[in-house]
């Protein structure tokens, strides 16, 4: 009996670590793919702070204010229309909030800093 349980259990564990191997592997390349996307992301976002800045001298120059609820709104929505998946609606508004509120804060340094 102690020898059949010896086998169980030592069947158990090669079982579990060719297991854990294999979600290793799965969760490295999954982390690469996101480490890719990432580099992507940031990129983009570069040129999105960068069109911001030009936004920001628009307005200044114009006497426009920064925060306009309306187009906030309006880029909010545009996220949502965009998505494939529009189970992921609450996670895209919340993104985009964060990306906006960045975008208030570079406009409102800039104007702090006189640029």
């Amino acid at each position: 009996m102690a020898m059949k349980l010896l086998s169980n259990g030592y069947s158990f564990a090669k079982k579990w670590l060719v297991r854990s191997k294999i979600l290793l592997k799965d969760l490295k390349t999954y982390r690469a793919q996101i480490d890719e996307i990432d580099k992507k992301l940031i990129d983009l976002f570069e040129q999105r702070l960068d069109i911001v800045t030009n936004i920001h001298k628009v307005k200044k120059n114009n006497d426009i204010p920064i925060v306009n609820e309306l187009r906030e709104a309006e880029v909010i929505s545009q996220a949502i229309y965009n998505l494939n998946n529009k189970t992921y609606s609450d996670e895209i508004t919340e993104y985009m909030k964060a990306i906006i509120a960045i975008s208030r804060r570079l406009q409102l340094k800039s104007k702090d800093t006189g640029n």
